[in-house]
C-alpha cells in the first residue's frame, strides 16, 4: 500500500529517549503464524534505528507486553524482517512496535502481516525461462527461490517438464536458507 508508520526519537530537548507504540487489534492466530513486515531508518547519528517487537496475550496494557525481538532498521535501505510466532498458537494477541530509541532520526515500518506458513512450502519468484529455444542445443536458465516456509531447507527437488516429454528431477543439495531468504 501506500501508507506506512513513521517512528521519530529526535527530541528537543535532547537527551530524551522515545517511548511510542504502535499496537494491532486483536489477533487470533492458528498453527505456524509468522509476522513478516519492512523496515528502513534514515540516520542521522547512527545509521541503525533499535525498536522492538512485542506481543500481549491479555491487554493493550503496556505493562502486559513482552519482547518477540529487537530489530535496527537499516540505514535508507528497505529491510524485510519476519517472526515466528508459532508458540501463540490458537492464542488471541496483540502485537506492538515499540520505538525506544535515543537521538535517532526516523524509523519506518511498512507492509505487516501476519500468515500461516507450511514448514516446507518455497515460491518461485524469478526466472530468465523464455519460451523457446532451438531445438538440439543446451539451453542454461535460472531462477530465484524464497523460503516461505519455517522450516530451513537443506534441500530440495526441482521438477520440469519440456513439452509432453517425462518430467525431469534435479535435486539440490548443500543450502541453509532459512525463512524468508531466497536463492
Amino acid at each position: 500500500t501506500d501508507i506506512l508508520a513513521w517512528g521519530a526519537a529526535w527530541y528537543d530537548p535532547q537527551g530524551i529517549a522515545a517511548d511510542d507504540w504502535l499496537i494491532t487489534p486483536a489477533i487470533t492466530l492458528t498453527d505456524n503464524n509468522i509476522m513478516s513486515w519492512e523496515d528502513m531508518s534514515v540516520g542521522i547519528n547512527n545509521p541503525f534505528f533499535p525498536y522492538d517487537i512485542k506481543i500481549s496475550t491479555a491487554t493493550i496494557d503496556t505493562a502486559d507486553f513482552q519482547l518477540l525481538g529487537t530489530f535496527y532498521g537499516q540505514n535508507q535501505r528497505p529491510d524485510d524482517e519476519v517472526l515466528d510466532l508459532s508458540a501463540y498458537a490458537n492464542q488471541t494477541v496483540y502485537i506492538a512496535v515499540h520505538n525506544h530509541a535515543f537521538e535517532q532520526f526516523l524509523i519506518t515500518i511498512d507492509s505487516i502481516t501476519v500468515t500461516e506458513t507450511a514448514g516446507e512450502e518455497v515460491e518461485l519468484i524469478n526466472t530468465n525461462i523464455t519460451g523457446f529455444a532451438e531445438q538440439g542445443l543446451n539451453q542454461f536458465f535460472s531462477m530465484e527461490l524464497y523460503n516461505t516456509g519455517y522450516n530451513t531447507l537443506t534441500s530440495l527437488n526441482i521438477n520440469y517438464q519440456i513439452d509432453n516429454d517425462p518430467i525431469i528431477t534435479e535435486p539440490i543439495s548443500g543450502l541453509n536458507l532459512t525463512l524468508l531468504d531466497s536463492l
